[in-house]
């Protein structure tokens, strides 16, 4: 029996040791890669293949690796400027809370169409683990939507149309809805929450003079007022 219980010691050390299993962290999944090369004539050479595999240890044979798409929720801050219809530029301040469509079908269209980063190429076990990140996720899918959907809804409106603050909450309101919208048709991506915030207003030289101009004037038609207003104060005494 002890002859038995060495052997299957020995067995399982073997087996770890010639890299025949590999571990998926959690909130990760991914596919078995099967490697080109010299071996690959003997074994594998296949590419991507088999299901799409969860977090775990799994067998994924000798000269194989693991592609890996990370799953984690993120948020993402960043700051959009767009530009009214008469010509005033102002920030969003957007907060996205965001992931990869983590569905086996999505996983595998990811995989076949997403190159790895290789700056986020991590080794385990001797094995290369290439891995589809968020931040690739975010700046594919989710970022040029975020920035369409801004001019879309914005550009119809006047600066202010926007600074009216009934108007801004039905502005924001479209927007987040042309996201929502818009990202449908990017199945591979997932937005779960945004938050937007309007942050400042950036006017044009010729509307800043303009808006001087009146700020003098109504300056000017004030103290004028309260001058006339003391002379016939003093005429009735």
């Amino acid at each position: 029996m002890k002859k038995v219980v060495v052997f299957f010691i020995i067995f399982c050390l073997s087996f770890n040791f010639l890299g025949c299993v590999d571990d998926i962290p959690q909130a990760h999944k991914g596919q078995i890669f099967n490697r080109t090369g010299f071996w690959a004539l003997y074994i594998g050479g296949d590419g991507l293949s088999g299901p799409v595999l969860g977090p775990g240890t799994h067998y994924i044979g000798v000269y194989n690796n693991l592609s890996l798409v990370n799953c984690a929720q993120l948020t993402r801050f960043e700051e959009v400027t767009s530009l009214t219809r008469d010509g005033v530029r102002f920030s969003i301040n957007i907060n996205t809370r965001y992931s990869a469509n983590c569905s086996n079908d999505a996983i595998q269209k990811i995989l076949s169409t997403l190159s790895p980063d290789r700056r986020d190429m991590i080794f385990h076990r001797n094995r290369r683990r290439d891995i589809i990140t968020p931040e690739q996720i975010y700046l594919i899918f989710i970022q040029p939507t975020l920035w369409e959907a801004l001019d879309e809804a914005v550009s119809p409106y006047s600066a202010n149309d926007i600074k009216n603050k009934n108007n801004r909450e039905k502005i924001m309101d479209k927007i987040k809805n042309r996201i929502r919208e818009m990202m449908k048709k990017k199945p591979l991506a997932r937005v779960w929450e945004i938050n937007l915030h309007l942050s400042n207003m950036d006017f044009p030289d010729s509307i800043k003079q303009i808006n001087i101009e009146r700020a003098t004037l109504s300056a000017v038609c004030f103290v004028r007022d309260r001058e006339n207003a003391n002379l016939s104060c003093q005429r009735e005494k």
